[in-house]
């Protein structure tokens, strides 16, 4: 009797002995299988942050690139402006040469028939017309008259124009000058902006810059 408890004692440890050892394996197993499962949730995390930063950098890109389309289309409308205002300019002087030259030929024609009889008279008078006559050929006109006025001196800047005086007036610095171009747009008269200028800077008054900016001023006002 004492040998049969013995021996269901030493077979019920046995049995327990086995059934620790399967639960240590299966812990184990199960230990192994969740560091694996962290081991791809840190994997999946680590290319979520990499397709974030992606998306991020693209659209930086998106936003660079369409700065850089608005720029273009900027300046194409300057341009546009640029030519059509010396297409103007070009038809202006042609009709201002074109009626300064008419008046002239009709008033030549009647003089040189009632000279005709006369011939002693005719190089005294002759001379006096062209003494008459000369004042006004050599009398320069302006390049400034003869441009259209405008309504915004930014849009009326070429982009040559833009550079020179961002270089030369405002030592390079463009927000500065378009800042500046937007007061003097909203000024009442020509003087009152000079006045303006003179008072904020300290440009050379015998420069081209200068020169070209002072003549979009006058085309303003």
């Amino acid at each position: 009797m004492y040998e049969e408890i013995k021996s269901a004692i030493s077979r019920m440890r046995s049995e327990l002995d086995a059934l620790q050892q399967r639960l240590d394996n299966e812990l184990l197993q199960m230990q192994a299988a969740n560091e694996e499962k962290e081991k791809q949730i840190n994997a999946l995390r680590l290319c979520i942050e990499e397709q974030n930063n992606k998306k991020t950098a693209l659209e930086q890109q998106l936003a660079e690139t369409l700065t850089l389309i608005e720029t273009y289309k900027q300046q194409i409308r300057d341009l546009q402006d640029t030519i059509h205002n010396n297409k103007t300019a070009a038809y202006d002087t042609i009709e201002t040469e074109t009626e300064t030259i008419e008046p002239e030929t009709e008033t030549k024609e009647p003089e040189t028939e009632t000279i005709e009889p006369e011939t002693e008279t005719k190089e005294p008078e002759q001379e006096q017309e062209a003494v008459e006559h000369e004042p006004v050929q050599q009398t320069p006109v302006s390049s400034a008259t003869l441009l259209p006025p405008i309504t915004d001196i930014r849009r009326a800047m070429s982009i040559a124009d833009r550079y020179l005086f961002q270089r030369e007036l405002f030592s390079g610095d463009a927000e500065k000058m378009l800042q500046t171009i937007d007061k003097l747009n909203n000024m009442n008269s020509l003087n009152d902006a000079l006045e303006y200028i003179s008072r904020k800077f300290h440009w050379d008054t015998n420069s081209q810059a200068y020169e070209l900016f002072y003549n979009l001023l006058k085309r303003r006002f």
